[in-house]
């Protein structure tokens, strides 16, 4: 895996300043980063260096240094906007700022599957998403993630937009390695085709405890060699979740086993 194909999640560092995050890409080779946090805030556009009267010398600083962002993470659930507990119009100062930084992509949960709200729910609510961000160039991907890891629970989903040219999937092969295990090729080969982006973390299998790459029983190596082989396009994500499990080791930490990896 080439290192320009390579990209981290601010999920693990979102305490870092700019000056802090475009050191650690520069240190690991890694110019693509996904943004999910940043200088202490969830939602980036609310960090000083990131508005209106600064953001401009901040992208500045990282175009200098090389540095991408392929993918916006957002905080945005389906169900909640199906159920409304969020506006669906919310979503557009994501769309606005992705639009600003260059990112291709906006991430999204479907997440919980409730009594009102199941996978024609969400595809319903992901088709407003889509339709929002299409005139800014933007595109919608869902990570496989919650109750949405299947390709029961995905394909009502990938059916109803499958003419959505700005749809796609994150696929985090964590969350996927719940129910299929070394079967990952079943869940794999029936969503392919909407697979955008890639995200990378290790598990037990035995105490679902998050572990360092390539210590845990995800077969990491085997779907990355299987995606390269395809000819999969898009980033293979370290998402190194520090900000929701502090136990876990430093990014740097993470960056080394990652790039030592792949």
């Amino acid at each position: 895996m080439r290192n320009d194909k390579l990209c981290f999640s601010t999920l693990g560092c979102t305490e870092y300043s700019i000056s802090e995050v475009i050191e650690l890409s520069k240190r690991f080779s890694v110019g693509a980063i996904e943004l999910r946090g940043l200088c202490g805030r969830m939602n980036v556009y609310e960090c000083e260096d990131f508005l209106p009267e600064n953001i401009d010398s901040t992208l500045k600083r990282f175009s200098d240094a090389g540095i991408s962002f392929p993918v916006l993470g957002t905080s945005v659930s389906c169900h909640e906007v199906f159920e409304g507990k969020r506006k669906l119009e919310d979503t557009l100062k994501d769309i606005a700022f992705a639009r600003k930084i260059g990112a291709k992509y906006i991430r999204v949960f479907g997440n919980k599957k409730t009594k009102s709200c199941s996978s024609t729910e969400v595809a319903s609510v992901l088709s407003g998403l889509c339709a929002l961000a299409k005139p800014y160039g933007i595109s919608v991907l869902l990570e496989v993630h919650g109750d949405y890891n299947t390709v029961g629970m995905l394909s009502p989903i990938l059916s109803m937009l499958s003419a959505t040219e700005n749809f796609g999937l994150i696929w985090d092969i964590c969350h996927t390695d719940a129910v299929y295990a070394d079967g990952w090729e079943e869940f794999y080969l029936a969503v392919k085709p909407f697979i955008k982006h890639i995200h990378v973390k290790d598990r037990c299998r035995e105490t679902m405890k998050l572990m360092p790459l390539g210590k845990g029983d995800i077969p990491i190596k085997a779907i990355t060699d299987r995606l390269t082989a395809d000819g999969f396009e898009g980033y293979i994500s370290l998402e190194w979740e520090r900000k929701w499990h502090p136990e876990l080791s430093t990014i740097e930490d993470a960056l080394s086993d990652f790039t030592e990896m792949l």
